[in-house]
């Protein structure tokens, strides 16, 4: 690998992040630096979340030291552009972006984006708003700049308005993996006299759908299966849910956590053997599906969230279902409950591997790297093989794409 000095700039480090910024600080040492504009959340700065970065030496804060910060950006020979937190930053991405644009030795920038048209690709032939995602993205269409695609239908978001023609990877987020083996993939249900564990995820709020998990259980009970469901997180929907438990007979049956911090809720999935990821198409990524396939759990997930498709082959690694359908997704949650523990443990073994060899931080590292080296001799970047970091993305047309232009064709009078 040469020389080469590589910025990633971004809102602020997150654990989806820093096993991918660990491995490239591995391989460059001081010439690698990630840049954070914002503070931390409050939510997640309770719940651990700021102090467990305090320590790394790659870490400049933007807002503390601006002057270092820019200083670092100009020195850089590749930038890694992140969201940078909005508006106020309009005129820094600007800044950034420019050096790409010079005709002698322009500087190569990277964007990572999750989905420009989450609410429907309807927008994509409304005037109002196309202007303005010409500007930010069109006029980089024969400089430098590469899309690096953070959900499985994100290509087909830019390619509708022709942006980064041939210069688009697949990308993700990369939680850190464990290091476990096949061999420590959870016990079967014989482990529990025949009880089957599953487990639910993130916050509760409307568009991930944690209702559908109740839903099931009330189910899973009256069909006789003998389980335990897990709700992990908070939400101004949990109260309601809650309620709603009670009020079925369900509390011993579920089990709310609340919210917890990274290394407790992968405590968690530990535990379980089936987990359940219910989010919709306002879901770019979904990170938690890589950590419930890296802790050897047997999936359903919702095909509308942008991690799905890259990450889980239907009935191989794990189980999805479309539409966002209720119906489907239960069907399939009670296909799983009846299914032999040897057709669990399958979909977990392959889940792990998934994670494990492919779409993990140093793999993503490796070939991002491999990337810039082949930028900095003049070239133009090799995709890498298969379907991981870096491979050449599929133009997934979203599900539920006619639904929602036909929901909302007439909000901009098309």
């Amino acid at each position: 690998m040469g020389s080469m000095k590589l910025t990633f700039i971004s809102n602020y480090m997150n654990h989806h992040q820093k096993p991918f910024c660990d491995a490239c600080y591995r391989a460059l040492g001081q010439d690698f630096a990630f840049i954070q504009t914002m503070p931390v959340a409050a939510d997640r700065q309770a719940l651990g979340w700021a102090a467990s970065f305090d320590s790394l030496p790659y870490l400049h804060l933007y807002y503390e030291t601006e002057a270092g910060c820019r200083r670092l950006l100009e020195e850089s020979d590749i930038i890694l552009l992140g969201w940078l937190g909005g508006a106020d930053f309009n005129a820094l991405e600007e800044e950034i972006l420019a050096p790409s644009l010079r005709t002698d030795a322009p500087r190569p920038v990277l964007r990572l984006s999750e989905r420009i048209y989450k609410t429907g690709q309807w927008k994509a032939v409304s005037p109002r708003g196309l202007a303005a995602k010409k500007r930010q993205h069109l006029r980089y269409r024969h400089a430098p700049v590469y899309l690096l695609c953070q959900g499985a239908y994100v290509a087909s978001d830019y390619s509708l308005i022709g942006a980064y023609p041939g210069k688009m990877f697949r990308w993700g987020y990369f939680p850190e993996i464990s290091g476990n083996t096949a061999d420590s993939i959870p016990n079967g249900p014989e482990a529990d006299g025949g009880q089957r564990r599953l487990i639910w995820a993130g916050r509760m709020i409307p568009w991930k759908h944690p209702e559908y998990p109740i839903r099931l259980a009330a189910t899973l009970q009256a069909r006789g299966f003998d389980f335990h469901l897990t709700m992990v997180g908070d939400g101004r929907l949990r109260g309601e849910l809650e309620q709603e438990t009670a009020s079925s007979s369900l509390s011993s049956l579920v089990t709310f956590t609340g919210a917890l911090p990274p290394a407790e809720v992968r405590s968690q999935l530990a535990q379980a053997q089936i987990g359940l990821f219910t989010s919709n198409y306002l879901e770019g990524w979904g990170a938690v599906v890589n950590e419930m396939m890296e802790s050897g759990l047997a999936v359903l997930a919702s095909s509308e969230a942008g991690a799905v498709p890259c990450l889980i082959r239907n009935g191989i690694n794990g189980l999805t279902y479309d539409r966002g359908d209720y119906h489907q997704f239960e069907e399939a949650a009670c296909a799983l409950m009846a299914a032999d523990p040897e057709r669990l443990r399958g979909y977990g073994c392959h889940a792990r591997e998934t994670i494990q060899q492919v779409w993990n931080g140093p793999a993503a590292a490796r070939e991002l790297l491999r990337v810039c080296d082949e930028l900095m001799a003049g070239k133009e970047p090799t995709p890498a093989p298969g379907d991981g970091p870096m491979s050449l993305p599929e133009r997934l047309t979203p599900p539920g794409f006619l639904r929602s232009l036909h929901e909302n064709h007439t909000a901009e009078g098309l």
